[in-house]
C-alpha cells in the first residue's frame, strides 16, 4: 500500500484509526504529499503565519517481505502493535519531530527517509544504546519530555513495557507506558495542548504527568 491522497486510510487496527483520527484533526492546515511519498498533515506555523515545518509525517508502510527484513536483523518477532503501526507507515513524526517513531531502513525506504537520518532504527540501536543496558532493550524512538528535551523510547522485550529514558549513558526510566498504543495516543493528547488552533507552538510543552 502506498500514500496516494490525502485522505485517512482505515486500518484494521482501532488503536492505529484512532491515532490517525488524532493526526488527520490537523489537516486544515494544510498537507502534500512530497515527491518522496511522505504525507504531510498540518504545519507548525510561526507568529507572522509562515510554515515552519510539517506537524505530523506519516511514510508509506512497510511491505511484510521487510518487516520479516526487520525481525531477522534484530533477532526477534517485532510486537503486535509494532507490526500494526509499521504496516500503516514505515516511521512516525508527530508535531514536528517532537515524538518520532523510528523505522527500517533499506535501499527502498531510503529513497523516501533520504536526509532524514534520524529515522534509521538499525543506527538509532547500534549507536544509541546506553552503557550497561540489557540486550532486552529495542530503541525504537526519540520523545521530547518538555520544550527543549530530546529523551529516547525504549522497549523492554521482557516485560513489554516501553520506557523513556534521558539520553544514551543512562537508561533509567523516566516514565513507562504499558504499550506502544498508550504511548502514542498519550503523548499526542500531551502535545497537541502545546499548540494554538493557529499552528503556532507555544512557550513550552505541557509537562508529562
Amino acid at each position: 500500500m502506498t500514500l496516494t491522497n490525502t485522505e485517512p486510510v482505515k486500518t484494521a487496527d482501532d488503536w492505529v484509526d484512532e491515532l490517525l483520527e488524532r493526526i488527520h484533526q490537523w489537516e486544515y492546515l494544510g498537507s502534500r504529499i512530497t515527491p518522496r511519498n511522505i504525507r504531510y498533515v498540518g504545519y507548525i506555523m510561526d507568529e507572522n503565519g509562515n510554515r515552519k515545518d510539517a506537524m505530523h509525517r506519516l511514510f508509506p508502510p512497510l511491505t511484510e517481505a521487510e518487516l520479516a527484513e526487520t525481525e531477522a536483523h534484530f533477532g526477534f518477532a517485532l510486537p503486535k502493535e509494532f507490526r500494526e503501526l509499521y504496516r500503516y507507515t514505515a516511521a512516525l513524526g508527530l508535531f514536528g519531530i517532537h515524538l518520532s517513531i523510528y523505522g527500517w531502513i533499506n535501499a527502498r525506504t531510503s529513497i523516501f527517509a533520504i536526509g532524514l537520518g534520524y529515522w534509521n532504527i538499525q543506527q538509532l540501536n547500534a549507536e544509541m544504546q546506553a552503557r550497561g543496558a540489557p540486550k532486552s532493550h529495542f530503541y525504537f524512538g526519540t520523545l521530547h519530555a518538555f520544550y527543549d528535551t530530546l529523551n529516547h523510547l525504549y522497549l523492554d522485550r521482557e516485560t513489554g513495557l516501553i520506557h523513556q529514558t534521558t539520553n544514551r549513558s543512562d537508561w533509567t526510566p523516566l516514565n513507562t507506558w504499558n504499550s506502544l498504543s498508550e504511548l502514542l495516543l498519550n503523548e499526542s493528547d500531551r502535545l497537541s495542548e502545546g499548540f494554538s488552533e493557529r499552528g503556532e507552538q507555544l512557550f513550552e510543552l505541557p509537562r508529562q504527568s
